[in-house]
């Protein structure tokens, strides 16, 4: 930050605050720069701009001079690495979820003004045709699963089917393939083979 505010001129007085509480109250009274990230509602009734500086170049900061921007960094969570199997449609709805920065920072601030239920029902309100198209086909099925009745009997076809299940101890997960898409049925091991485990895709 001190190459940054000499290399571009900027009248700034760096400091460091003593702990969080501490930071948040200072950004707050002083209505400082301040490095952040995004989204996030810690100052979003302060409607903060971002400050851009020339793209990141490594081979400046590798030889000690850093006035063009850090580099980007990529915050994720991190989510059961077989939740396909444990949980195959909320995978598949997850997946499938996708907002603008933008109207993110929308909807945090407007949580200043309401509950995050009446913030998120307002929006699904708004938006039906857009997170109806998010929900998963109930009897497009995974692998190790398959169609299922009403009764929870595994079927052949989406006729009768209301749903997946797991496929079960003598019987192996078979891809299916309709006018609706990509689907999977349980079908028993033939005479002369064997399935000793639930959610298998062979006998």
């Amino acid at each position: 930050m001190m190459q940054w505010s000499m290399a571009y001129g900027i009248p700034a007085a760096i400091a460091i605050s003593s702990g969080w509480s501490n930071f948040v109250k200072h950004v707050q009274t002083y209505r400082a720069l301040h490095y952040w990230w995004v989204p996030d509602s810690t100052f979003i009734d302060m409607l903060p701009e971002q400050l851009i500086f020339a793209r990141h170049s490594a081979n400046e900061w590798l030889m000690g001079d850093k006035k063009t921007g850090g580099a980007r960094s990529y915050v994720s969570k991190m989510v059961s690495s077989n939740l396909q199997s444990k949980a195959g449609k909320v995978r598949e709805f997850v997946s499938k979820i996708n907002f603008e920065l933008p109207e993110v920072q929308k909807l945090l601030l407007e949580l200043g003004q309401s509950s995050a239920y009446n913030v998120s029902c307002q929006w699904m309100r708004d938006h039906r045709a857009r997170w109806s198209a998010w929900k998963p086909v109930e009897t497009s099925c995974y692998e190790g699963f398959g169609l299922v009745d009403a009764f929870g009997g595994f079927v052949s076809n989406r006729t009768s089917a209301v749903g997946c299940g797991l496929c079960q101890a003598g019987t192996a997960s078979e891809e299916l393939i309709d006018d609706v898409g990509r689907t999977f049925q349980c079908k028993q091991c033939p005479p002369g083979y064997s399935q000793s485990n639930t959610y298998s895709t062979q006998c």
